[in-house]
């Protein structure tokens, strides 16, 4: 496995810690936990937390890519609260998505972008000391749509209502599905990840609806 490394961008108030390739923070970051707009560009952010009745992370990828820094960690629940990508069918703007900590979808929760096309959204996770120490959850009826890079995180879908479904690709330490999980994989994403990684798709099972 390759560790996901973003030296190819340093967020504004960081510098690029040359072992990591993860930033390291000098200056003042963005708590969301409240129904916000992120525009095309760089945003630092210390963590999402969304909940209660609908509140939505809405990030706008329709003039340019997007790209977002999360130093802690990503906590979406309560009712239909979510992550919304803002995209074209016709659009190659992407939005990536670079955590420290952990990522929690649970209750109604979506990540996913509105046009439905996984491939918009990328989300990469820094290797934790020890592997497997931070964790990608979906519980619920959480939905997530897009690419998951996070070679040092559990992943799990546990307990998935009837809407509970993953629909894109995912690269985790471990993977554990549990309850009515549904996981579609997008062919499309096939190469997404960094080609000098050597990953390809070589065998997947798409279960009977």
């Amino acid at each position: 496995k390759t560790t996901a490394s973003s030296t190819a961008w340093t967020p504004s108030g960081s510098t690029i810690n040359t072992v990591t390739g993860w930033p390291t923070f000098n200056g003042s970051q963005t708590t969301i936990n409240n129904s916000t707009t992120l525009s095309a560009g760089d945003h630092n952010i210390s963590s999402i937390d969304l909940g209660g009745n609908g509140e939505t992370l809405t990030v706008d990828a329709r003039t340019g890519d997007v790209r977002i820094y999360v130093s802690g960690d990503i906590s979406i629940g309560g009712n239909n609260a979510s992550i919304t990508v803002l995209g074209t069918n016709t659009s190659t703007h992407t939005v990536q998505i670079w955590v420290v900590g952990s990522i929690d979808v649970g209750g109604s929760g979506v990540i996913a972008p509105d046009n439905n096309i996984p491939g918009q959204l990328k989300i990469f996770a820094k290797t934790p000391s020890p592997e497997g120490s931070e964790s990608i959850a979906l519980n619920g009826n959480a939905v997530f749509k897009g690419a998951i890079y996070a070679p040092g995180h559990a992943f799990t879908i546990s307990g998935a209502g009837n809407t509970g479904t993953v629909y894109g690709s995912v690269v985790a330490n471990t993977i554990t599905m549990g309850g009515n999980a549904n996981f579609h994989y997008d062919e499309s994403l096939a190469n997404t990840y960094n080609s000098s990684a050597n990953w390809e798709a070589v065998y997947w099972r798409e279960n009977a609806p």
